[in-house]
This record gives structure tokens, C-alpha cells and sequence, in this order.
């Protein structure tokens, strides 16, 4: 698809993240909720949980998640 970057459209779900810097992109915090929804077969609530807990320096993240 012509204009994107380095995104993949998934229907009907949705997990944008925010944080320190250009540090957030390279922990690919959305990415990885989704790989732990996928591959682990956690929920969407553990996955995010376990992510931004278990990934990302404490108070350095956040996410939102559909």
C-alpha cells in the first residue's frame, strides 16, 4: 500500500504507545502486545500488562489497547 511506514493494519484492533523519545519506537512496545496476544496467547489486558512491566524501563511508557 503506497504511504505506509512501517506500520501493519490489523482489523478491528488497535495498540498505540507513547513514551520517552525515539526509545519507545526502538522498544516496539505495540509490536510486542500484539506478538504476546499471538504467539502466547495472553489477552489483550496480560499481554499489555506484561509488557510495558516486563520491557520497558518503569515510568518510561504507556499504551492504550482495543
Amino acid at each position: 500500500m503506497v504511504g505506509r511506514i512501517g506500520d501493519t493494519p490489523i482489523i478491528v484492533c488497535a495498540v498505540s504507545a507513547t513514551g520517552k523519545g525515539e526509545s519507545i519506537i526502538r522498544a516496539t512496545v505495540a509490536r510486542d502486545v500484539a506478538e504476546k496476544m499471538e504467539y502466547k496467547g495472553l489477552s489483550l489486558k496480560d499481554a499489555a500488562a506484561y509488557t510495558i512491566e516486563e520491557c520497558t524501563p518503569r515510568g518510561t511508557a504507556g499504551l492504550i489497547a482495543v
